[in-house]
């Protein structure tokens, strides 16, 4: 049998179809119910406690200083820490999945370029309270891409400055690492890698409700200690050099320096977690999420700029 789509795109982040809340709205599917939902991102093991913050809010806010991060080996042994003071991403797209008892895939896609701040949850520009079709999204998949002057605001104004950065670049991480027993350097990650990352891995997936009788309060939780695992000797290695610098763009990029801006580009795709925050404390608990994410372009590495 031959499935059939409905896709409806938020280009603005505004109310899709003019609703919110319960109503009801004709689709290409015929008239369908719609519900009001929050989508927020935010980022756990930067801090010691997630903060609490407002059920309207756009997304989850953090406290901007954070907690060290271990870096491990290949054996999990812990050989350094990092602290990061800058952790963003741009994304060209946002498309939530679901598909229907019919067969039926609707999918709701935020097509506006977005700059998404794991430091402190904002997003820019703000995803706002949207109404979307009720029923189970069974993925959420995110498209990077390098940020440049075509990018806007929705006011106009440019999304990312050069001299930011992130300008020119998918995911930025900045801070401090320091190996066991040494002294901290100065630490960057830029990432070049246009490409997407589905949350569902394989499609296996419980997925996420969304009705008309609930708080749809959707969270997309990156978790952080899962970043820097099994990278500790490469990291050991270009830390002798006084700093450690990786970029997508370099074209000078040895072994560590490539292998590392691979393996942290899949590391943080692959930890993302995503579901509904039943209890409404504002954080993705363990037993709210999903899958971990799958990186879902692998050739996208193999062929193209980590």
């Amino acid at each position: 049998m031959t499935k059939s789509r409905t896709v409806l795109t938020l280009a603005t982040g505004a109310v899709v179809l003019g609703l919110l809340g319960s109503c009801s709205a004709t689709a290409a599917g015929g008239s369908q119910d719609v519900a009001s939902v929050n989508l927020s991102f935010q980022a756990t093991g930067l801090t010691p406690e997630s903060p609490s913050v407002s059920a309207a809010a756009s997304a989850v806010t953090t406290a901007t200083a954070t907690t060290p991060i271990p870096v491990t080996d290949d054996s999990g042994t812990a050989v350094g820490e990092i602290t990061l003071s800058d952790a963003r991403l741009s994304v060209e797209e946002i498309d939530l999945q679901n598909e229907s008892e019919t067969g039926e895939d609707r999918d709701v896609r935020f097509e506006r370029p977005r700059v998404i701040d794991l430091m402190d949850g904002t997003v820019t520009p703000a995803v706002d309270t949207t109404a979307i079709p009720v029923g189970t999204y069974v993925d959420i998949e995110i498209d990077l891409n390098e940020v440049d002057d075509h990018d806007t605001d929705g006011t106009g104004a440019q999304l990312v400055q050069p001299g930011d950065p992130l300008y020119g670049y998918s995911m930025y991480l900045a801070g401090t690492y320091t190996p066991a027993g040494g002294s901290p350097v100065p630490f960057s990650f830029s990432s070049a890698v246009d490409a997407s990352f589905e949350l569902a891995p394989n499609g296996v997936t419980n997925g996420f409700s969304v009705a008309v009788d609930q708080d749809n309060q959707i969270i997309v939780a990156f978790r952080v200690a899962q970043w820097f695992g099994g990278i500790g000797e490469e990291m050991n290695a270009l830390a002798t050099a006084g700093a450690i610098t990786l970029d997508g763009h370099a074209a000078d990029n040895g072994a560590d320096e490539t292998a590392l801006l691979r393996g942290l580009f899949t590391a943080i795709s692959r930890s993302a977690d995503f579901g509904r925050d039943t209890d409404n404390d504002h954080v993705l608990d363990v037993d709210e999420h999903d899958e971990a994410a799958q990186y879902d372009h692998q050739d996208e590495l193999a062929h193209g700029n980590p």
